[in-house]
């Protein structure tokens, strides 16, 4: 017999959960609390042993990193889900904000489909940092479109993304990436437009990029900011930009642009900048070790 369409929430709203919590804040808290401990424990090499990088991979990373807080944990949107002695198939839709995201039936043949191309492509070995951002661009949004769980997905999606990248010679590094510039560069994506997902590999796996923009991320704490709420993004040696300085540390200068982003620049590429009705023009300049492989 088929299972009925049930539910992940309790009547309030909030997800059904293994720690009996009932206000949103408190689950909120706590599944980043363990989920992060999980995520120590993974990037130490003490997580799951499946590396095949396909929905197995995928679920198992899932599993492993909430596997204290929901009892569905490791299960896709699209397979018979157990909560206590509720048994019962997911709703097909998930929708957050605007996103519409791939139906829960559609979920394993599409992400097949993807992971097979994964697998053709040698699991992205071999490429120069351009390619492999090019080509990790365009897997991360057919992944983060299909959505497969219900919460948790972009926790998941950068811990498989790092063991993909580790494996072809890339590493990766998502400390400075904010919420809010994985939230716009996720709607381009879901459009058709991966710029902004490809420069962002770009920046991630160039560790003195990470460490400038990461530089920026705890000054803006420190000055009582929340630099998730913002679109964090480092400047490209060589490349011309206009926009209206705003903070500088030591090391790093910061910038809004006129997309309202804030643009993370070593200090000395404002040493011959030019004002402008827009704040200044200036040529970035990371010095020769951080010329960008294109």
């Amino acid at each position: 017999m088929r299972p009925k369409y049930g539910t992940y929430l309790q009547e309030n709203g909030v997800l059904k959960n293994r720690l009996g919590l009932t206000d949103q804040a408190a689950l909120s808290a706590q599944e980043a609390d363990y989920s992060k401990m999980r995520y120590a424990l993974m990037q130490a090499g003490l997580g799951p042993k499946v590396q095949t990088f396909d929905l197995e991979h995928l679920k198992a990373n899932h599993r492993f990193l909430f596997q204290d807080v929901y009892e569905w944990a490791g299960r896709t949107r699209g397979e018979v889900t157990q909560i206590g002695s509720d048994v019962f198939l997911p709703p097909p839709g998930l929708k957050k904000g605007e996103t519409e995201f791939l139906r829960a039936d559609l979920i394993a043949p599409r992400l097949e489909k993807v992971f097979d191309q994964l697998r053709e492509d040698q699991h992205l070995r071999g490429l120069s940092r351009g390619e492999f951002a090019d080509k990790a661009a365009a897997l991360l949004a057919d992944v983060n479109m299909a959505h497969p769980f219900r919460e948790g997905n972009g926790r998941t999606q950068r811990a498989f993304m790092e063991q993909l990248g580790a494996q072809a010679g890339h590493r990766l590094d998502f400390a400075p990436i904010t919420q809010e510039r994985m939230r716009v560069d996720s709607i381009s994506a879901e459009k058709g437009d991966l710029r902004g997902f490809q420069q962002m590999f770009r920046e991630i796996t160039d560790q003195r990029q990470v460490a400038l923009m990461v530089e920026a991320f705890r000054h803006l704490e420190r000055e009582g900011f929340n630099p998730n709420s913002m679109y964090i993004m480092a400047t490209q040696h060589g490349q011309v930009y206009e926009a209206d300085p705003v903070e500088r540390t030591t090391r790093a200068a910061m910038l809004i642009t006129a997309e309202s982003k804030l643009l993370v620049t070593p200090a000395e590429s404002l040493q011959k900048a030019i004002q402008t009705e827009n704040g200044v023009r200036f040529t970035a300049n990371h010095g020769r070790g951080l010329v960008m492989e294109m």
